[in-house]
């Protein structure tokens, strides 16, 4: 995600800043923002995840479902 923002920063200072044209800049926003956003919303659903999967199994712990791999 890192290098893709970077490349999206040099797109914007070659094809917009220097030639001063504002066209490039209708898709560059956009895919700079989503390409922004992405981490956030991964680590989000990461969070989401590992909360529920780890909430899962200490209750099939504690309700005495649970059963090793070996039994």
């Amino acid at each position: 995600m890192n290098a893709s923002e970077i490349w999206l920063f040099k797109t914007v200072v070659d094809a917009v800043l220097a030639p001063r044209d504002l066209r490039p800049l209708l898709w560059v926003a956009p895919v700079f923002l989503g390409s922004s956003s992405a981490p956030g919303c991964c680590g989000s659903a990461d969070d989401v995840t590992s909360t529920w999967v780890g909430e899962r199994f200490l209750l099939s712990l504690r309700a005495g479902t649970w059963r090793s791999p070996g039994q």
